[in-house]
């Protein structure tokens, strides 16, 4: 297996970067990022939809700012969560495409985290929206 060198598909080295371009090539990285699983992950884009609607929801029915706040942040962490699964899942790909069983229990894994987003999120809005 080839070792990492520190650059990133023909990027700059970003040990090597100590001023504002480091944290610009850290958002540029973002960018691609955030294109890449908006673009090719229907996961993400059917949680972004659901995600979206649930947020008007929110807005229309709690009562307070701390509510809508405490309706929103778990669907934002879905989302985060689905982002490092889509990223373990790279990886795992990457590493090799043939049957491993360490690599199905990563992705296992990250499927579990995306679940338990959603429990948790189902959590919330149960407990806001009833008591």
């Amino acid at each position: 297996m080839a070792r990492l060198t520190g650059k990133i598909q023909g990027k700059p080295e970003q040990g090597k970067t100590t001023s504002i371009l480091r944290i610009w090539h850290a958002f540029l990285f973002s960018v691609d990022g955030l294109r890449f699983i908006a673009t090719k992950e229907t996961a993400f884009k059917q949680q972004v939809i659901i995600g979206v609607f649930l947020m008007v929801l929110a807005v229309y029915l709690a009562e307070t700012t701390f509510e809508i706040l405490a309706l929103i942040s778990p669907i934002l962490l879905c989302w985060l969560i689905e982002i490092i699964n889509t990223s373990i899942e790279a990886v795992a790909d990457a590493i090799s495409e043939e049957f491993d069983t360490n690599i199905k229990i990563a992705k296992d894994l990250g499927s579990l985290a995306v679940l338990t987003g959603f429990g948790i999120l189902a959590f919330v809005w149960s407990a806001v929206l009833i008591f």
